[in-house]
């Protein structure tokens, strides 16, 4: 499966439907309470449909339309131990993807994370991998990130990545499910993201 290496800590790996569903499953399980708040339709989620989220993600791979990974961090060896075992942590990926019209095609960025992980930038340190991968083998203008005007951590990631609060409206395409009333767009265009390179 493809895979990004983040640093020495954090890799990014297409999820494999029959190798990692039931960890990446039982991690999303236990941080439903904290997800739920802010992504509400995550509470249906279910082992089969997740399956199948999976297979999906590496059809939308193959075919360009983009690149859903999961989060694995090191587990740290004791002393003497030759461990090398990665453990599921979150998710990320470049969503919704929409090359209709060639010179403003664009995606969405998305993420969640195990709760025990807040707090220590692991998504500002994996989604500059992702934002590359959009912008340069994808050949995206922009990238959006929609989140819910309450949840203070991700509006901080939005910060860390530069993407800017635009006036853009969440539709139901966007988000069938939710509360579009809390709901924000942010945006990169590819050329601001030149510039910072």
């Amino acid at each position: 499966m493809y895979t990004i290496t983040v640093n020495e800590r954090l890799k990014l790996k297409i999820l494999n439907p029959d190798e990692d569903v039931e960890e990446s499953f039982a991690v999303l399980q236990q941080n439903m309470p904290h997800l739920e708040v802010f992504i509400p339709w995550m509470k249906h989620r279910t082992l089969e449909n997740d399956k199948k989220i999976m297979l999906e993600a590496l059809d939308k791979f193959s075919n360009g339309l983009g690149l859903e990974m999961g989060i694995f961090e090191k587990e740290v060896a004791n002393e003497g131990e030759n461990k090398n075992l990665w453990r599921f942590i979150g998710w990320c990926g470049i969503i919704r993807v929409n090359k209709e019209n060639p010179q403003d095609a664009f995606a969405e960025l998305g993420y969640w994370l195990d709760k025990d992980h807040w707090g220590q930038g692991i998504i500002s340190k994996c989604s500059p991998k992702l934002i590359e991968f959009a912008f340069t083998d994808l050949k995206l203008d922009k990238l959006k990130l929609v989140t819910d005007n309450r949840n203070e951590k991700s509006l901080s990631v939005a910060g860390r990545l530069k993407f800017k609060l635009t006036d853009e409206k969440v539709t139901d395409q966007m988000c069938p499910e939710e509360d579009l009333s809390k709901l924000v767009v942010y945006a990169l265009n590819k050329s601001d993201w030149l510039l910072s390179q």
